[in-house]
């Protein structure tokens, strides 16, 4: 069977090779249904990786095949060529479901313990989450037991060598020591692999450089584990119709700085509140501020939206930023969500969850996983260091700022989409920046 279950199929890894994984949810006419156009050869890439993230196998060839076919029921709801019983099998509602779930009763118990050595999602065995701990002692596991939904996921505890602090500690440390240790490297990025309960590493430009001896030497400046990768250094996804929504606008809608006609665009993020204020903001990525020429942001057909009000981005900071915004347009939307949508508060990412985000120049809902919860990257705009989460989706030029979010299908009499903002799209090798320390540095909260 080309087109099946492996759950062999998908390496325990945070970083990608070649392919970003890039899933585009577009809508067509049915003439072009009828006779939709051959994907190309990158594009089955990264529908092969995505499957694998979820443990489907797929040859390329048959990835291709499915990809439009009558049997193909998945690229219309998540984004990737799937028939009707892969779905099934994958039950990708109810891992969402049960990700929501325990991202509020299980996780904030679980990070309150001193011993806590982070968490991630176990796609390939069927959406599990997975709680890691120094030494755990009965006590600890019987509350995290306690809180665990019934039904047919579970959270697993392991026991590991190193606290998520110490890993943390450890990346940073890596990061600051860089030049001084491995000048004529290029750090390319940097994070956390909850799996490996150690770090990963993303170097360009080291066709001379042994990965294994730089990885063992790492391991040794560190003392975590450290796995290293050889990667092609890619751009911030920087600043084609969303300029026509308004009244309400919406997160994701395309955003132009200078005027309604400025060439430098980025897309609109979540809107948020200013705390202590009623002031209505919205994020985007604060790269956008320093390619922009006047700073100043308008939507095409509404016309002005604000000003940069505050950015956190720069040398160890966060690629975010907020921009003023008239309250008449306010909404919780994001655009090309089909159907009714509620948003929630922001949290924090989780390892191997499903996200998705609505980019302006990608004009799609674009859906993958989380690789990494805490990352690190080299931000070209600024030649800095900054913070976020790592996915496997692959935003182009244009995207930058769109919303990146987790999402749960609510069913009943009114069914609708409950969104959850989790980052600010950055970077076109799927890096972002974590919504949830932007409210903490830029002094806000997510409007809902």
């Amino acid at each position: 069977m080309l087109i099946g279950r492996d759950r062999r199929a998908f390496p325990a890894r945070l970083w990608r090779g070649a392919a970003m994984f890039l899933l585009l949810i577009t809508l067509v006419s049915p003439a072009q249904a009828s006779t939709p156009p051959a994907p190309s050869a990158g594009k089955v890439a990264q529908w092969v990786e995505v499957r694998r993230a979820y443990g489907l196998a797929g040859s390329p060839a048959a990835v291709a095949a499915l990809a439009g076919a009558a049997s193909d029921v998945g690229t219309s709801l998540w984004g990737f060529p799937a028939t009707e019983e892969d779905l099934a099998d994958l039950d990708l509602a109810g891992r969402n479901a049960f990700i929501a779930g325990v991202a509020t009763s299980v996780l904030p118990l679980a990070r309150s313990m001193a011993n806590f050595g982070g968490a991630w999602v176990d796609q390939l065995s069927g959406g599990d989450l997975v709680v890691q701990l120094v030494s755990p002692d009965p006590a600890a596991l019987a509350a995290i037991q306690r809180l665990a939904p019934a039904g047919g996921r579970v959270v697993r505890v392991e026991r590991v060598a190193h606290t998520e602090r110490q890993l943390l500690a450890a990346l940073r440390g890596l990061v600051r020591s860089w030049p001084d240790r491995h000048a004529g490297l290029v750090l390319a990025g940097a994070a956390v692999s909850e799996p490996a309960n150690g770090l990963a590493v993303h170097v360009a430009g080291t066709s001379s450089t042994d990965l294994m001896v730089l990885s063992s030497e790492l391991t040794a400046e560190t003392g975590v584990d450290v796995a290293v990768d050889n990667v092609t250094v890619a751009d911030d996804a920087a600043c084609t119709s969303r300029d026509s929504c308004y009244t309400p606008m919406k997160a994701g809608n395309r955003v132009r700085d200078g005027s309604t006609t400025g060439g430098n665009w980025c897309t609109q993020g979540f809107l948020v509140v200013e705390n202590g204020t009623s002031n209505v903001q919205f994020l985007t990525a604060g790269h956008c501020g320093v390619k922009g020429v006047g700073n100043t942001w308008y939507h095409q057909a509404y016309g002005l939206l604000g000003a940069e009000d505050g950015t956190a981005y720069g040398e160890d900071g966060y690629d975010v930023m907020k921009v003023e915004f008239p309250d008449s347009q306010k909404s919780a939307l994001i655009y090309g969500v089909s159907g009714s949508q509620q948003l929630t508060a922001s949290r924090n990412p989780i390892t191997n969850e499903g996200v998705c985000f609505s980019g302006a120049r990608t004009d799609a809902v674009v859906c993958g996983t989380v690789t990494a919860a805490n990352a690190t990257w080299l931000s070209q705009t600024c030649s800095c260091n900054v913070w976020g989460g790592d996915t496997n989706l692959a935003p182009i030029p244009g995207d930058s700022g769109a919303p990146l979010y987790s999402r749960v299908y609510i069913t009943g009499a009114n069914p609708y989409w409950s969104n959850t903002p989790i980052g600010i799209v950055d970077h076109e090798s799927g890096y972002f920046a974590v919504v949830a320390a932007a409210e903490w540095a830029l002094g806000v909260t997510v409007s809902r």
